[in-house]
């Protein structure tokens, strides 16, 4: 039987499945048009996956830092897409807390 290890982007994973199950939920309180409820359970997903989207920008920068010359400009624009989802993010956080009665479902 192969050994089965878990490594920290397994675990980042499974948070994220979390986060998925919380907006599904979310979605179900929508549906029954209890938006004020759903909407808690958007910001919570939303908060979790800022938190994942941090971890990656934290790793795609050590990834920078360390790579070679030639793959500078590759890693600088994986690096400034990893800031364009924490910039989403935080406009959807932002839209959430100011219209918590909103019909509509957070997308990242």
């Amino acid at each position: 039987m192969k050994d089965i290890s878990i490594n920290t982007e397994d675990i980042v994973f499974i948070i994220l499945i979390g986060a998925l199950v919380i907006n599904i939920v979310g979605n179900n309180y929508r549906r029954n048009n209890n938006y004020y409820v759903a909407n808690k359970y958007y910001l919570s997903s939303l908060i979790i996956t800022i938190i994942i989207y941090f971890y990656f920008l934290n790793r795609n920068y050590k990834a920078y830092k360390e790579c070679s010359n030639e793959n500078k400009r590759l890693f600088e624009i994986k690096l400034l897409g990893t800031s364009f989802l924490i910039a989403g993010a935080l406009c959807l956080i932002y839209f959430q807390i100011n219209d918590p009665t909103s019909n509509l479902t957070p997308a990242i």
